[in-house]
């Protein structure tokens, strides 16, 4: 805008013609700043949606984590890792009546709930 504006030195002649010539760059330049800006926002919608897609998961996880020392127990001293898992994932199962849980969320939680020991 200021350059438009600086017309001091052009030809009185060329002063329309600079003027509109400036302004069709700057609508130009403001429509690829908006698409821009439309295309970042986007972005940035999908990182939320999938960053909430993952939270259920840990949700699960952090259900798991206060049946983990129960588990460890009624596995006995010395069991393997699977019999921890099987135990976890029994009393999963009569706690959270109807909901579903994945060897692998029940690794996730002992794995957090042992390392935070």
């Amino acid at each position: 805008e200021a350059f438009a504006r600086n017309t001091e030195t052009l030809p009185e002649t060329l002063h329309a013609t600079l003027i509109e010539c400036c302004a069709l760059r700057l609508r130009e330049r403001l429509t690829t700043q908006e698409h821009l800006q439309d295309h970042v926002q986007k972005k940035e919608q999908e990182h939320t949606r999938t960053r909430r897609a993952q939270e259920p998961k840990a949700g699960k996880e952090e259900k798991l984590r206060p049946l983990v020392r129960q588990a460890i127990q009624d596995a006995g001293k010395g069991a393997d890792i699977q019999t921890i898992v099987d135990a976890l994932l029994w009393h999963a199962q009569m706690n959270f009546k109807g909901e579903e849980f994945t060897k692998n969320e029940a690794l996730k939680a002992i794995g957090h709930t042992v390392s935070v020991q």
